[in-house]
């Protein structure tokens, strides 16, 4: 039994040894660690873009005022009538534009414009063409000017050119849109002056000689001030008191100095007796005269006002006899005031259109 034990002790113990040896190789077999991940590539950042050396553009301009573009309309509108280009100059209006001539009908539009100015350059290929003085308020403009050519075209008197000289003073008012454009237009000039000048029978000293082209035009701007509201409100009241025919009120404002000038008459008036003699004439001849306004403006000490003097005619008014019939006739008077007192004034009008009214003549004025 002994030898059989230690038999199998033996064998156990070979047994066990060869389980060790068998542990011991299976560990010398583990893999070694792996090593290290590599680390991550490094970013490099792209070259800065190189710098912009563009200069940056200019400021854009500052927009012109209202009272600028007018006055470069109104040199365009100069311009046009000097090159006597009737596209350029119906090129100044807006499409809807209305161009006024009393007594003759509306231009309405460009075309129309157009082709009224056209009729003038055709009658007067030379007519030449200058402002005296602009006045400025806000979008309306007034402009005094003088006209000049000579009667060769398609002429004045029956379509017979006469070859004489004309000259004749003139205002326009314009309204303008807040682009410049010309929204509306009222001319006063006399047509029967021109037609007078035209007329190898007139009689010299009746009617006004050709006025001459004036050197150089003045800009009166709008100041807005107290002194141009006190005179606007002066200015309504002295044409009611016209109205009322109270002689001593519309005389008030007139001096030894002050001076009228009325387009349509060959001389200017003077002093207080030759203003007094006027207006009794005028009282005379339409003795229900008013008139009624339009428009009024008072732009730095001058008063502008455009409207009608309306009455019947039951007296005579220079060689117009007395008809008893209604007229009417539109005007614009251009009068300087200092310290109330009336300094200088200018009438404008178309005789013409009376001359209709009371049947001295049968056709108005071409454009």
């Amino acid at each position: 039994m002994s030898s059989i034990l230690k038999a199998a002790t033996a064998a156990r113990i070979v047994a066990l040894s060869l389980a060790v040896a068998s542990l011991n190789a299976c560990a010398d077999e583990t893999p070694p660690p792996q090593p290290p991940p590599p680390p991550p590539p490094v970013a490099i950042a792209p070259p800065p873009p190189p710098a912009d050396t563009t200069p940056p553009p200019p400021p854009a301009p500052p927009k012109p005022s209202l009272a600028e573009l007018e006055l470069a309309a109104l040199k365009g509108w100069l311009a046009a009538l000097t090159a006597r280009d009737p596209q350029a100059y119906a090129a100044l209006f807006t499409t809807d534009a209305v161009r006024k001539v009393p007594p003759t009908p509306d231009a309405s539009g460009r075309e129309a414009i157009a082709k009224a100015i056209g009729d003038l350059f055709a009658r007067e290929p030379d007519c030449k063409f200058a402002a005296s003085r602009v006045y400025q308020k806000g979008n309306v403009a007034v402009v005094t000017w003088v006209r000049t050519a000579t009667d060769s075209g398609t002429g004045h008197a029956d379509g017979k050119p006469s070859g004489r000289p004309i000259g004749v003073d003139g205002a326009v008012v314009f309204w303008f849109t807040d682009d410049g454009l010309i929204k509306e237009q009222h001319i006063y000039s006399d047509a029967a002056t021109v037609r007078a000048q035209t007329d190898p029978k007139a009689k010299a000293g009746t009617f006004r000689a050709p006025a001459v082209l004036p050197s150089s035009m003045d800009v009166v701007a709008s100041s807005g001030s107290p002194d141009e509201d006190r005179l606007l409100a002066f200015g309504k009241a002295y044409y009611a008191t016209l109205d009322g025919h109270n002689v001593k009120d519309i005389m008030a404002p007139v001096t030894d100095d002050s001076v009228m000038v009325d387009f349509t008459m060959p001389d200017e008036i003077k002093g207080t007796k030759a203003f007094k003699a006027m207006v009794g004439t005028y009282l005379k001849a339409l003795p229900d005269l008013h008139q009624p306004l339009a428009n009024q403006w008072a732009i730095g000490d001058t008063l502008i006002t455009e409207g009608t003097t309306e009455g019947t005619l039951k007296g005579a008014l220079g060689p117009i006899r007395p008809t008893g019939k209604p007229v009417s006739v539109h005007f614009l008077d251009v009068v300087r005031f200092k310290d109330g007192k009336f300094v200088r004034g200018a009438t404008y009008s178309n005789g013409v259109e009376l001359l209709m009214q009371v049947g001295m003549i049968k056709a108005g004025p071409r454009r």
